[in-house]
């Protein structure tokens, strides 16, 4: 019984700690994009403007699908729920029905989760990338001059 409160203990602390972490993860892309938007300053002579655009369309991308894995934890969540009260319900009448299609559903989402934060991960970075890149043009085109 004490491994088992361990176990849920544990359980509840590591989703508090992957809500607040795609919290975070959302936030920082969502900052990022309001402030690149913001703070942007098109010049008549600077022709890398694009790689800004690109920035916005790639944060843009990140904010959105950390928006849809918000939205999949939920319904991942109540399914788990509906899946623990079947089974006590199943303990209770000494019955064994299946919730092998549950299960099925909560992979599928599990699989649409780890893709979308691959997605979301890997444009925030690239994002932040081509900034730097954005950002360093000047500074290199005045040194080679």
């Amino acid at each position: 019984m004490d491994n088992e409160l361990s176990y849920i203990k544990w359980l509840k602390s590591y989703k508090e700690g992957h809500k607040k972490f795609n919290y975070y993860l959302l936030g920082v892309s969502l900052a990022a994009l309001s402030l690149s938007v913001q703070a942007f300053e098109s010049q008549p002579q600077n022709s890398s403007d694009f790689l800004m655009i690109i920035v916005w369309i790639l944060l843009l991308l990140s904010v959105l699908c950390g928006f849809y894995r918000l939205e999949k934890i939920v319904l991942a969540e109540l399914i788990e729920v509906d899946i623990l009260e079947e089974i006590e319900v199943n303990k209770r009448n000494a019955s064994s029905k299946p919730v092998d299609s549950k299960y099925k559903v909560l992979d599928k989402i599990d699989k649409k989760m780890i893709t979308t934060y691959q997605i979301q991960k890997w444009s925030l970075l690239l994002a932040l990338v081509v900034f730097v890149v954005y950002k360093s043009i000047p500074i290199i085109l005045t040194i080679v001059k």
